[in-house]
């Protein structure tokens, strides 16, 4: 037994929370929202440090995403400063620092990173080339596509399948061979059997013979059974080539991890064992959100013999927050761990919400008890003073105007959506929407009114469909917003115009794609023009009748003739060059914001590019695909998250977030939408009751009918469960809001009607006269704040975090080049390296340290990338191919550039010849540590570090590779004399990480000529740059935009010098 009030004074925690701070006992968590279970989590991490032996590296802290990894080494460590600040025995003190130093060797991952930890380990037990790459859902969406795309080719080229598809078609009632349609349903079936962690083997066991035993009928069901049979024919040909794709490109995906690592734990007991007792803890947060393989894999590395040993494992999670159903989680995989917990550990709860007002807490236990299926309560523990709100409402949709009719004088008179255009309709305004966001952005004035701020509020939505409305509402009011975590950049009309412009540029006479890229800005025609061209092309197969209409079209079509000759990063730097994109952006309503849409376009095509593994003419499925999971893509970033402005983002986006105000509108949605594919797939929870795929036709409906309502049934829960989540994050006061349609079933407005939602608003009357004081939502609540600013004070190196007040040598050299360059490219973020000015470099320190004058420009910073990794290698003394790198990662390129590449490594290895052999090295080495006596981080990446003994002392050499070409001299001394502050803060940082090691020499490289120089520098010169540095960016935290940033004597050549002129 553990003493309770010990552990709940010294680890500040509640009963109920201390309970689960036992590590001698395997424990199920089941934590409710609000109740602390991070704060449990971390604390436990340091329990088991604190309190045993354990080495750091044998904890296995499991977390659901990288940025709460990342968190999780943040609270630790904030903890473990907690406790020095505290603490007065010199040994506890001792064994505090060790923890805090050894935290960078913490296994605090998601479960793919820690499962590619173990193939990376074991790669050669796998059979598969260590030097993979893993690939993201996007690429296997798009390999999926090509690869089916193939099979099926293949299958209708075949001729002894023309039964096959003739049968297919009698059965779905056809008289034509859909290929497409065919296509989209084998990637479909396939999909909905791999996210549910099926093998294809899996579901033909399923599915065989599943008519007949259904309906106790072999030949009334012989056909269906056929086409079923012939379809999982096709998903295991598909299968089988996306698994040689990849093995050909060596890349893995998410599945593949847990795949291989599953098996390698079930058929190799040695490394099973061995991964036992390598790792004595594990930690698993958001267990929800897990699947049946991920358990497996667990169960391996904690279970012998079917018990887990005492202690070892220690889960988290909440079954009313699982929201992960469409990646695959499974919540019914919490219930199953936790019933083998309970055989020798036990099952706890976590119930009290501290961040909610108690009667938003007795609301939300009210509203959930009724509409979900099973809901254990949150208990109230009076953390939050003052007042809470709840109002709700539900706009009748009487008024709206039901008619959609092609209105021609519009178009002739006002520049009108392209569905208007495209799809000859009109798309009338959604009044009944726009009337739910006026009410909420009255609210929220309101809300601003009593003191609650605008960053304080969240407008959280389910999907991106009515993001525009709430958008217009609010600035007709003038509410400050952003929009964040994962909506609105592919609605955006800049992207949607660089969409249609590779659309044209790629495909052969995709008229929609044309008639809307010419009348957007980069090209900016009339609607009148545009209806003449429309009226032109309509009845043609061929756009090239347009050409000599106008010049800017002329354009276009001498870049569709360059397309296939072109990356698609260089194809949109020329349009951009030829067609003035970035200028015609920059100078709009909300121009930076739509410069920095392009510029993120920019990126996704360097990308896409730098993957290797596409042609250019896949990149408009490749963006296709992206755009489907666009929940993940936010508009590009504009410096507003921590800016007072009103949050707009999905409530999957907000999980984990928590705000004083919450308003969740649009609740109209359906729950399910009727299925209208032929065929639909059994993914329900229940093994043995799985009926597999089933063909829909009249004959088989009732079956079809049977897994669909489980799907029905199984997607209402997921909906409630988000819903949960999203009225969880509020604090004090909520909202509910939505549209009531005509005829409309299956939302969760409806479900929310069944409630006596009035009585829950008249609970709260009395806030209509409050006034907020921010002091009362801290009042006793448990902190799930993160002290940043305290991590940063003592941090040492390699944790990583993001902070405003980061700074970097470059960064520094910038500003005193020229302040309004550092404006351009730091604070408004602006890439210089896609402006495409031809810019007459004349000083040495505009050039770029890799600047090859004899290379094509858009490569130089490329390779200079590829010699410093080419470097890496050779300095821990790994055998290299050139040749077959410089074909892997850079692809054709020039006899010059060839012969410099080879020049440089060269001279690097002539350079290495003579220097020490007894040493040890680090390459790539980043650190991030605190400024002098400032609030400021620098940060930064050395190329190299050499550790090594002189006389029995540790001492450490400092190297960087330079690649500038170099001519005399007078070149070396000016090379020195610009990089002069990167070194002093080379050599401040090493002191900062290894305080007791002595930094003997610091070495630049000059691969041109193969020299090794020593850097050396008076202490003067050293206090003079760090305290300059400070001075200027402690100065630019608080005034950034005045005549502090102001360029004097400006001769506007640089490559921001148009911008200057504006």
């Amino acid at each position: 037994m553990i003493d309770l009030a010990q552990v709940m004074k010294q680890y500040n925690v509640n009963e109920e929370q201390a309970k689960a701070l036992d590590i001698h006992k395997n424990i199920a968590l089941h934590a409710g929202a609000g109740s602390g279970k991070t704060r449990v989590l971390t604390r436990r991490f340091l329990k088991i440090l604190f309190d045993t032996d354990t080495k750091i590296e044998e904890i296995v802290a499991i977390t659901f995403t990288k940025k709460a990894a990342l968190e999780m080494k943040e609270r630790v460590l904030a903890l473990v400063n907690e406790f020095l600040d505290d603490e007065t025995d010199e040994d506890k003190i001792f064994k505090l620092k060790e923890i805090k130093e050894n935290l960078v060797f913490s296994n605090i991952s998601t479960f793919h990173s820690f499962c590619d930890g173990i193939i990376k380990d074991n790669y050669y037990l796998i059979g598969i080339d260590p030097m993979y790459k893993i690939i993201e859902d996007v690429d296997k969406k798009t390999i999926l596509k090509k690869c089916a795309v193939e099979v099926l080719d293949l299958f209708v080229e075949d001729e002894s399948n023309s039964n096959n598809f003739d049968l297919y078609c009698s059965c779905i009632k056809t008289k034509y061979n859909l290929k497409n349609q065919i296509l989209n349903e084998l990637i479909n079936i396939y999909t909905e059997i791999t996210t549910r962690g099926d093998s294809i083997k899996d579901a033909i066991k399923y599915s065989t013979g599943n008519l007949k035993n259904y309906y106790c009928d072999d030949e009334n069901y012989e056909d269906y059974q056929s086409v079923i049979d012939f379809m999982l024919k096709m998903v295991s040909a598909i299968d089988e080539r996306y698994q040689e794709e990849k093995k050909t490109l060596n890349l893995l995906d998410f599945n593949d991890l847990e795949r291989y690592t599953l098996n390698l734990l079930e058929k190799n007991e040695i490394i099973r064992e061995m991964m036992r007792n390598r790792y004595r803890y594990f930690l698993v947060d958001e267990f929800q959100d897990t699947n049946e393989i991920q358990l497996k894999i667990l169960q391996h590395l904690t279970e012998t013999n079917g018990e887990i040993e005492e202690g070892k494992l220690f889960i988290v999670g909440d079954i009313k927050q699982s929201i992960y159903q469409f990646r695959g989680a499974n919540y019914k995989v919490f219930d199953k761990i936790t019933s083998t917990i309970q055989q020798n550990g036990e099952k706890m709860n976590l119930l009290k919400n501290y961040r909610s007002h108690d009667k938003l807490v007795d609301i939300t236990n009210e509203i959930f008890k009724s509409i979900m299926e099973i809901y254990e309560a949150s208990e109230t523990t009076d953390s939050i003073e003052g007042e809470p709100g709840f109002i709700y409402t539900f706009i009748t949709n009487s008024d709206e105007v039901q008619n959609n009719k092609f209105d021609l004088k519009k178009l002739k008179k006002e520049r009108v959506s392209e569905e208007e255009l495209l799809a000859i309709l009109e798309k009338n305004e959604n009044e009944s929407r726009a009337k739910e966001a006026d009410f909420i952005s009255e609210r929220i004035v309101e809300l601003n009114d009593k003191g609650i701020k605008y960053k304080d509020i969240a407008i959280l939505l389910r999907n991106r469909n009515n993001l525009k409305e709430f958008e217009k509402s609010l600035k007709s009011k003038n509410i400050p917003y952003t929009v964040l975590g994962g909506i609105g950049y592919y609605d955006a009309q800049e992207v949607k115009d660089l969409i249609n412009l590779i659309k044209f540029l790629y495909t052969q006479d995709d008229k929609r794609a044309f008639l809307a890229l010419i009348r957007s800005p980069f090209i900016g025609l009339s609607d009148n023009d545009v209806i003449e061209i429309f009226s032109m092309i309509r009845d043609v197969e061929s756009l090239e009748l347009t050409k000599g209409i106008n010049e800017k079209i002329d354009i276009l079509f001498k870049l569709k003739e360059k397309a296939s000759f072109l990356k698609v990063h260089d194809l949109l730097k020329l349009a951009d060059f030829e067609l003035d994109m970035q200028k015609i952006l920059l100078v709009q309503e909300d121009g930076i914001q739509k410069y920095r849409n392009f510029e993120k376009f920019f990126k996704i095509a360097t990308e896409f590019d730098d993957k290797g593994i596409y042609s250019p003419f896949e990149f408009i499925e490749y963006v296709e695909n992206l755009s489907q999971e666009s929940d993940k893509e936010s508009l590009a970033f504009l410096d507003t998250e921590n800016s007072d402005a009103v949050k707009i983002m999905t409530i999957h986006a907000a999980k984990g977030l928590e705000f004083e105000a919450v308003f969740i509108p649009a609740l109209d949605y359906q729950l399910y939408k009727n299925n209208s594919a032929n065929f639909i797939y059994d993914t329900s929870m229940d093994d043995s009751a799985r009926l597999g795929l089933c063909l829909k036709t009249t004959e088989t409906q009732d079956m079809f009918t049977e897994i669909e309502n489980k799907k029905r049934v199984e997607n209402k829960y997921e909906e409630l469960r988000i819903l949960y989540v999203g009225v969880t994050r509020a604090i004090r006061f909520l909202s509910l809001s939505g549209v009531e349609k005509k005829n409309s079933k299956n939302t969760i407005l409806d479900e929310l009607k069944k409630l006596p939602l009035n009585e829950y608003e008249e609970l709260t009357s009395s806030f209509k006269d409050y006034i907020h004081d921010s002091k009362e939502t801290m009042n006793d609540k448990q902190s799930t704040e993160i002290d940043v600013e305290n991590i940063i004070r003592n941090i040492n190196h390699n944790v990583d975090y993001n902070s405003k007040s980061t700074v970097s040598i470059s960064k520094y050299r910038t500003f005193k080049d020229c302040p309004q360059k550092y404006y351009y490219k730091y604070v408004l973020r602006i890439d210089d390296s896609k402006l495409n000015k031809d810019i007459d470099l004349e000083d040495y320190k505009d050039i770029p340290e890799n600047d090859t004058s004899d290379l094509e420009k858009v490569d130089a910073l490329k390779i200079g990338s590829f010699v410093h990794e080419v470097l890496e290698d050779l300095a821990i003394n790994r055998e290299i191919d050139i040749e077959q790198r410089i074909q892997k990662h850079l692809g054709q390129i020039n006899e010059n550039q060839r012969n410099r590449i080879k020049k440089l490594i060269d001279n690097f290895l002539k350079i290495e010849k003579n220097g020490k052999t007894d040493k040890s090295l680090q390459t790539e080495v980043e650190f991030r540590v605190r400024l002098l006596d400032s609030s400021l981080v620098l940060y930064g990446i050395i190329d190299r570090v050499d550790f090594y003994e002189e006389n029995g002392v540790k001492k450490i050499d400092i190297i960087d590779y330079k690649t500038n070409r170099v001519n005399g001299a007078d070149d070396e001394n000016n090379i020195k004399k610009y990089y002069l502050p990167q070194f002093v803060g080379y050599n401040y940082a090493i002191k900062k990480m290894y305080p007791d090691v002595e930094i003997n020499h610091i070495y630049m490289y000059l691969l041109d000529e193969g020299k090794k120089l020593e850097v050396v520098f008076e202490k003067s010169e050293e206090d003079y740059i760090l305290n300059d540095i400070v001075n200027i960016f402690s100065k630019l935290e608080v005034d950034r935009e005045n005549e502090f940033l102001k360029q004097k004597n400006c001769d506007l050549k640089c490559e921001y010098g148009f911008l200057c002129k504006f």
